[in-house]
């Protein structure tokens, strides 16, 4: 089963493969503007620090963290602190072995990343940081890296057993269900979604964003079945999360792929004029290439549901160009249209231009829904 049209907008919610090698982060305290602990009078060395605890972990989900901060000069001051107080988190100097695995992963040697990774994580005696960083990346390998959903899953599995109150655990769970989306079982990936909405102390973006793909589903359960009762059912459910998040800036990303979702949904009931006004609208109101991506995809899908074939092309080629690193899966979704309102039109000439774009998508998204149409339909194309 594919993840189609213009809804797969991931990367405004997560940026997986945007830092390789993450490392944890400096624990800072904020509240009423002021800093906690006290940072050091004058003439101390330096500001507060935080030490990762070797037989702890570091949660994001538990109502506190337990680190070690040290005031003043080198004096440990083992205390408790509020997880909302907490706005990074680092853990330590990093292991030349998980520095040598965070560089092979930078450059795409995914096999000897996985496998120092590996030898990371089921080594007991490494703090827990390491050990969790390391099946993190693991899975983002997998997934974002390869595009192998079964070992992805796997690998999310594997981290939740291990730390399952780690501050991975919102991440590993979104990915979890978008694997399970890839290989076709819906009803693992709403079991997913549906863990992340009901897990205590997540944060409102994040439990909207779970609130978004669980009527993702349903939107492509419709889809799938032709039934448009159940797109009507998650085109209302779109609706009323857009009026739950709209107006409020920490939620703008949910905002949007409601929108996006919406116009999904018209497409999908054949209402191409309201779903181009829809997508017009939103394409005038955004200055997010991501956002304007989705959008004139989505207007590309009007114009060629509607056989406009040169409107649909240009649509298309807009995003191609001017939005092309926004994101993989929407990039790759417009060369595959692109391709096919090349298809549509008459002349020897327009079919060597379609199959220059299917190769293109093959080429530079291989792990994509998009290319794997692309290699169906590329022999056909005479």
């Amino acid at each position: 089963m594919k993840i189609t049209k213009t809804g797969f907008l991931l990367i405004l919610t997560l940026a997986l493969f945007s830092a390789p090698v993450l490392a944890g982060d400096l624990i800072q305290f904020k509240e009423k503007d002021k800093w906690f602990p006290t940072p050091p009078k004058a003439g101390a060395n330096e500001e507060p620090s935080v030490e990762d605890l070797d037989n702890s972990t570091i949660t994001v989900l538990d109502e506190h963290y337990d680190v070690t901060t040290y005031k003043y000069a080198d004096v440990p001051n083992k205390q408790k602190w509020d997880t909302v107080k907490i706005k990074r988190v680092i853990y330590g100097e990093k292991p030349a072995k998980f520095l040598e695995a965070g560089a092979a992963m930078g450059n795409s040697d995914f096999g000897s990343a996985i496998a120092l990774y590996d030898e990371l994580a089921k080594n007991n005696r490494n703090k827990n940081w390491v050990r969790m960083y390391s099946l993190y990346n693991i899975g983002r390998i997998y997934q974002e890296g390869k595009g192998d959903w079964q070992n992805a899953i796997e690998a999310w599995d594997r981290l939740q057993k291990a730390f399952p109150k780690s501050k991975f655990l919102p991440k590993a769970l979104v990915n979890k269900g978008l694997a399970w989306l890839n290989v076709g079982d819906e009803a693992k990936a709403r079991q997913a979604f549906g863990q992340l909405e009901r897990l205590k102390g997540l944060p409102d973006s994040e439990k909207m964003v779970a609130k978004y793909w669980l009527i993702k589903i349903t939107q492509l359960k419709g889809e799938k079945a032709g039934n448009a009762a159940v797109i009507n059912q998650a085109l209302e459910a779109y609706k009323r999360l857009l009026s739950d998040v709209e107006g409020n800036s920490d939620l703008q990303n949910v905002a949007i792929l409601a929108r996006l979702g919406i116009g999904d949904c018209l497409l999908a009931l054949e209402k191409y004029g309201e779903a181009l006004a829809f997508f017009q609208k939103i394409a005038a109101s955004s200055n997010d290439t991501a956002v304007l991506a989705g959008a004139f995809n989505g207007l590309g899908l009007c114009y060629f549901k509607t056989e406009k074939w040169s409107d649909a092309l240009m649509c298309f080629l807009r995003t191609v160009i001017l939005y092309g690193d926004s994101n993989p899966e929407t990039t790759a979704m417009a060369l595959y249209w692109a391709a096919k309102s090349y298809r549509m039109r008459q002349g020897d000439d327009y079919k060597t231009r379609a199959r220059s774009l299917y190769r293109e998508c093959i080429g530079r998204f291989p792990t994509t829904s998009w290319a794997r149409e692309s290699k169906r339909e590329l022999p056909t194309v005479r």
